[in-house]
């Protein structure tokens, strides 16, 4: 599998840095230079440089999802929803391509909707 699919995508990484998750604790950056997509390990960057996000893994996310949120694969004639993210208490479902994009846009829904804080 290759690495850019097992971070989230930079228009998801912009979004969590935009809604005030700490940077600069992630595997990996990301930004944009001329439509393509960089990614990088973070080595001595600046959190605040404003044109880098940090890019989270699939399991830097699970681990900032609540207990009970999980993603599964989902095998279906749409391709573009090959995962979703899901919790066993609510019929609430984020779809995406990736697992990592289905991670990250449920924390975005749960930082959106104030059910994780964010520090």
């Amino acid at each position: 599998m290759r690495i850019d699919e097992q971070v989230c995508s930079v228009e998801l990484a912009k979004k969590l840095k935009e809604l005030g998750l700490e940077q600069g604790k992630s595997m990996f950056i990301t930004r944009q230079d001329g439509g393509h997509t960089i990614l990088n390990k973070p080595h001595d960057w600046d959190s605040n440089e404003p044109h880098y996000y940090s890019a989270f893994t699939v399991a830097e996310l699970g681990d900032m999802l609540p207990y009970g949120y999980f993603t599964q694969k989902v095998w279906t004639s749409a391709p573009l929803y090959r995962w979703d993210c899901t919790s066993r208490d609510t019929n609430y479902v984020q779809f995406a391509d990736t697992e990592a994009d289905a991670r990250a846009k449920m924390l975005v829904h749960l930082i959106e909707s104030r059910i994780v804080a964010v520090e």
